[in-house]
């Protein structure tokens, strides 16, 4: 029977982030107590790092320098926050998303980030130099209502702001080449304040779907 690490070491590969529900589910057998044990264990051996809270990596050296690699911020935040193993539970919001669609050119200071990970409203946080402001998501996301999730955020980051130009073609194509639906985006919209009806409509999204 492989050890512990030898297992690790076949299911994962070298500096990339590991989180701490995928070797709970790898070692499906084990109890808790006894897993957090052999995690905590092999950390003091050197042979797994812990990045974040309930997120790990097994180490690599670069060939040349010798120096020890490690994932980087946002691979970490991207599989803990947002997706992993073909399955999104989050998203990119604030400026990040009215970038993508040309809504805005500014460069933003934090990383927005809603999650079905997260359970606080808001809460801020600093990896290796890049912030991150991590926020609960108002319905869960999921592969079926992530586009439309996007798109009501989208709108609801924009306001009552008319959308026209590049950032509406860029909208247009997003709406067609993701099949969201007026119905789904209801759905959606009804988690948000009320003022979403207005900005979808003043908008001129609404009228798109």
């Amino acid at each position: 029977m492989d050890s512990f690490i030898d297992t690790l070491k076949t299911n994962f590969k070298e500096n990339t982030p590991i989180l701490h529900e995928e070797i709970l589910s790898l070692f499906s057998s084990f109890d808790s107590p006894r897993i957090n044990n052999l995690i905590n264990n092999e950390i003091k051996k050197g042979n797994l790092i812990r990045y974040i809270k309930g997120v790990y990596y097994l180490p690599k050296r670069d060939p040349l320098t010798l120096v020890e690699l490690k994932p980087t911020p946002l691979e970490v935040m991207n599989k803990k926050y947002i997706y992993s193993n073909g399955n999104y539970y989050g998203l990119y919001s604030g400026l990040s998303l009215l970038n993508t669609f040309g809504l805005s050119k500014e460069i933003p200071s934090s990383y927005y980030i809603v999650s079905s990970k997260e359970s606080s409203l808001k809460r801020e946080l600093i990896i290796d130099g890049v912030s991150f402001t991590l926020s609960k998501s108002r319905v869960p996301v999921t592969n079926k209502n992530l586009y439309t999730y996007m798109l009501v955020e989208l709108v609801y980051l924009n306001k009552d702001k008319k959308i026209t130009g590049v950032p509406l073609e860029k909208i247009k194509s997003f709406i067609k080449t993701n099949h969201i639906s007026k119905e789904d985006t209801k759905e959606i919209m009804n988690h948000y304040p009320s003022r979403i009806y207005y900005d979808m409509i003043h908008s001129g999204i609404y009228q798109l779907l």
